[in-house]
């Protein structure tokens, strides 16, 4: 399987995540998840320990919800 013309096997986990994401249609979780927390899943792809929870993805995930 190929992504951009590249083996998906030999491509890194946060390279293939930048490009595809999932979200399940029925997704049970044993706790209460807020929207917002569950939109910002979606950016750990594009951040590190360093800038997780920055200002640039906080309105990235406002824009979304948006």
């Amino acid at each position: 399987m190929c992504l951009d013309g590249q083996d998906v096997a030999a491509l890194p986990g946060k390279r293939i995540a930048r490009v595809l994401g999932l979200v399940p249609q029925r997704c049970d979780v044993p706790f209460p998840v807020p929207v917002r927390s569950f939109v910002a899943l979606g950016r750990y792809a594009h951040e590190t320990w360093l800038t997780r929870g920055s200002r640039s993805s906080e309105r990235v995930v406002e824009e979304v919800l948006e």
